[in-house]
Formats: C-alpha cells, structure tokens, sequence
C-alpha cells in the first residue's frame, strides 16, 4: 500500500492539517499529524486509529500516533495550496485537448496539453495540462516531467497514484500524489497532480 493514499484518508479527518506516514521495511513505524486545536488529541488519535481498521485493515498501537496542534487559522495553511477550479476537453477526429485551470490565493492559472485520444493517454495529457498550469503559477517552464501514472481501486474507490520528478535548483526531486475522492475521473488526475507537487510549488515561491 503506498502510504500517500493512507495519508490522503488521514488528511480528510476533521481538524487535520496534514499527515505524514514513517515506514521501516514496508512496516508503518510512526504516524505524525498535525492539526489545528478545534479537537482533543485523544480524539484525532482515535480517529486515525478507526481509519486504518475501516479503509485499510491495519492495525496500529495509539503510542505510534503523534499529534501536533497549531493555534490561529490553519484554514490559511490549506488555502494557500493550489486547487481546482475548471476542467474542459475536447475531443476533434483523433486529438484530445484538455485545458486546466487553477486557483491560488484568488489568482487563476490555466494550462493546456493536447494528445491522441486514447483511453490510456487522456489520463497523461490531462495531467500534462495540469503540470502546465502549476508551471504558469511558478513562472518557470521544464520544471515537472511525469514518470508513472496507475489506476486502482482502494475500498471500492477508484484512486490515481502518479510519480512526478521536479527539477529544483541541481537536484530531481521524485514525488508522489494520490486522490481518492473527486467529482469526476477527470478531477482524479487532477487532485492526484496536486497532492505530488503541491509542497514543491510553496518552495519555488518561497
């Protein structure tokens, strides 16, 4: 189970910031959280525990369950992130184009990506349009490349798992996103797009 899909289930739950899963030899060892202080520790931890009993079958010990609270907003802390705000395509004889627009902070950035229309390369181009987009947000081009995108069904869900490597200064960063819940198979690859390079983006704007 790559631990991206865990950590999208455990950012759902309410008061959670983020999460971030620790595994030693394909065993889960630590489980951090952050949360804002709208709820008891004891509360999120149970919480956390329930999930990975309902969605995945795991059962972990409380004590290797970490929460840390932040005071003020943290609703400013998840708006500052990149979300969607409209997907089209369009199919003309054999090419798909699909045309992504983002927003942050109020701003909109739109990408686009065309291909042949194949049911395997809609995913890729739809997810090249949105690397566009978060590449319009940056103000920097060649800065994402796609590795590997998979289909899977995780509790009855559809889910996108995608690798993504970013070039930040010398270094190529390998990333991972994931998404579970959308609106549509579109949205999917555009949430899983996000979760990879959302981090990476906050630190080439930084």
């Amino acid at each position: 189970m790559d631990t991206k899909i865990i950590e999208g289930f455990l950012n759902r739950i309410n008061s959670v910031i983020t999460s971030r899963i620790v595994e030693e030899e394909n065993q889960i060892k630590e489980i951090h959280i952050v949360s804002d202080v709208s709820r008891n520790p004891k509360q999120i931890a149970r919480d956390v525990e329930s999930v990975m009993v309902s969605q995945f079958d795991l059962h972990v010990d409380y004590k290797m369950i970490s929460v840390a609270q932040i005071q003020g907003d943290a609703s400013i802390l998840k708006t500052s992130r990149l979300r969607v705000s409209s997907i089209e395509n369009q199919i003309k004889a054999n090419t798909f184009t699909s045309t992504i627009v983002l927003e942050k902070d109020g701003e909109f950035f739109e990408g686009s990506s065309s291909g042949i229309a194949t049911a395997n390369n809609i995913t890729r181009v739809i997810s090249l349009a949105t690397i566009d987009a978060v590449e319009n947000c940056c103000g920097l081009k060649n800065i994402f490349a796609i590795e590997e995108i998979a289909r899977l069904v995780v509790s009855g869900k559809d889910t996108i798992i995608i690798y993504i490597t970013a070039i930040v200064g010398d270094q190529e960063i390998l990333v991972s996103g994931s998404a579970v819940t959308a609106k549509n198979s579109d949205e999917l690859v555009v949430k899983s797009v996000l979760d990879a390079v959302n981090r990476i983006v906050s630190r080439l704007l930084s």
